[in-house]
């Protein structure tokens, strides 16, 4: 084969992301390409405001791994998630917005496992057509591992024919067939899964288990962490008799900039029906933060502009910036 490098103008332009490398056969046919970022594109267009997935949880097209010891209530969590928004209900106090498509894979709980759940989060025979098109779920079925080429493949056609907005795994262990304490197995599951969900900026949750001592992290090898942008480690707290049962999540790892390392998201689970009521994060107004809520607020910034646009007025970075303009939409919300 011989390499090429295309150098058209059309391609080395702001207006087109990309270039090309391609390898072509002895009659000049090409037999493979590979693109390569366009600087002068990368920077002269706005960056999109992260969005969420899953409120607080994931961010859209990011990677996340929940992980707890078993019976903790993961999969109760992501199911009552991924419910929601396939019938556009509220979650977490967010307000619902249009049903998207989920698509959840299962190997643990049985159909009348998925029916008691459902039902305890308020769903019935009126829901069914709703769920049915938009909450697509592949229960104990004989799939191929995720660590190998078919069963990537597999995984990937079933994806690319429903276009999820988040797609679930329940649990990775169920996944596999290589060793779980080997990082060849994890290796194999981000080449044939993780990579190509994050080419196509899909997201993508993993739920599973803690090792012995929850807080040093999960079970089995370090790698199962590779392509993974959030890790979050969830406990369940059922309190004494008069208190409510609290789920608190802790971030272990964070790529993104809308979730901290150490951030805890700590949820109440009601019932009548089953739901989990989402109570506060560890989000700290500090005096920097003030302070950047006055120059904000002396700069005329409205508090629904852009974090990047909001940075660029007062030259601050990002992180505090962004918590700041939560802050003031919160304030404007509730003055008291």
């Amino acid at each position: 084969m011989t390499l090429e490098l295309i150098e058209g103008e059309s391609l080395w332009n702001d207006e087109d992301p990309l270039t090309e490398v391609t390898w072509t056969d002895q009659d000049g046919e090409v037999v493979r390409s590979v693109d390569l970022i366009n600087y002068g594109y990368l920077f002269s267009h706005e960056l999109p405001e992260q969005d969420w997935a899953i409120p607080y949880l994931v961010p859209s097209g990011g990677q996340v791994v929940i992980y707890s010891k078993a019976g903790h209530g993961k999969s109760l969590l992501m199911l009552e998630a991924c419910a929601a928004l396939a019938t556009g209900r509220e979650l977490f106090g967010e307000p619902g917005r249009d049903p998207v498509h989920v698509l959840y894979f299962d190997q643990e709980m049985t159909e009348e496992d998925l029916r008691d759940r459902l039902e305890a989060f308020g769903y019935g025979p009126e829901d069914a057509p709703q769920l049915q098109q938009f909450l697509h779920y592949v229960q104990l079925q004989n799939l191929d591992p995720l660590d190998t080429e078919q069963g990537g493949q597999m995984f990937m056609d079933i994806v690319n024919e429903f276009d999820p907005a988040v797609t679930v795994i329940d649990t990775m262990l169920r996944f596999i067939e290589g060793e779980e304490n080997s990082a060849d197995t994890y290796k194999a599951v981000d080449r044939y899964v993780s990579r190509r969900m994050k080419a196509e900026h899909r997201s993508l949750v993993r739920l599973d288990h803690a090792g012995k001592d929850a807080s040093k992290g999960m079970r089995g090898s370090s790698a199962k962490e590779g392509y993974v942008d959030v890790s979050w480690r969830l406990v369940r707290d059922n309190g004494r008799q008069w208190e409510p049962v609290k789920v608190t999540l802790t971030c272990d790892k964070s790529r993104v900039s809308t979730i901290r390392l150490d951030q805890k998201l700590i949820f109440h689970v009601e019932n009548d029906p089953l739901r989990h009521v989402y109570v506060a994060d560890r989000e700290i107004i500090t005096p920097e933060i003030e302070d950047i809520i006055r120059l904000l607020e002396d700069a005329g910034v409205d508090a629904d502009e852009s974090v990047r646009r909001a940075c660029a007025a007062i030259h601050k970075r990002q992180d505090p910036v962004r918590i700041a303009q939560k802050e003031r939409k919160r304030r404007l919300q509730q003055p008291n």
